[in-house]
């Protein structure tokens, strides 16, 4: 299907739940058996693995790469905060500033509790902008003023975090097992 732009050679949970997705909105009821019935599983040897269970990624993390992730995580929020200031501060097209803000509210999604309240924020704010912006295709005055303050009180929350993160984190306290 076009919807479903992996290599199944080397699938990930990601595409395999894509996958599924695809199938039962054919009416496949099981993936596997759809892949031998249409011989698809011969093509494509190593998903005949994955879908036998044999190569499911490991669900568990050590503390690095959580930490890791974490630090990712709030790399994201200040990297795309930081890109929305500067279009909005130095006069840039608000044409993709709701796209922008989608994907930041995904990477908010991704930083646990810490940033929750930037998250719920972060919803009324994406339907005013969206409002404004399917209405007028640029955004007033009063909405760029209030999405400024947003993006740079999360942007400096998120530094401060990262910052007292790493104070707080030794390595050592990191890579224990």
């Amino acid at each position: 299907s076009s919807g479903i732009n992996a290599e199944y050679g080397g699938a990930t949970s990601e595409a395999y739940a894509e996958l599924c997705k695809e199938l039962r909105g054919i009416g496949a009821s099981n993936v596997r058996s759809y892949l031998e019935e249409n011989e698809i599983l011969k093509l494509f040897p190593l998903t005949d693995k994955y879908t036998k269970n044999e190569l499911l990624p490991s669900v568990t993390k050590s503390p690095l790469t959580s930490h890791l992730s974490a630090f990712s995580s709030y790399g994201q929020v200040i990297s795309i905060s930081s890109l929305m200031l500067d279009e909005l501060l130095f006069g840039g097209s608000h044409k993709y500033i709701a796209h922008q803000f989608a994907l930041l509210y995904r990477a908010l999604a991704t930083t646990g509790l810490a940033l929750q309240t930037y998250r719920i924020k972060g919803e009324g704010l994406f339907n005013t902008l969206k409002q404004e912006l399917e209405q007028f295709e640029t955004l007033s005055v009063d909405t760029q003023e209030l999405l400024i303050q947003y993006l740079s009180t999360l942007k400096d929350q998120s530094q401060s975090l990262v910052a007292s993160n790493l104070v707080s984190q030794s390595f050592c306290e990191i890579t224990e097992y």
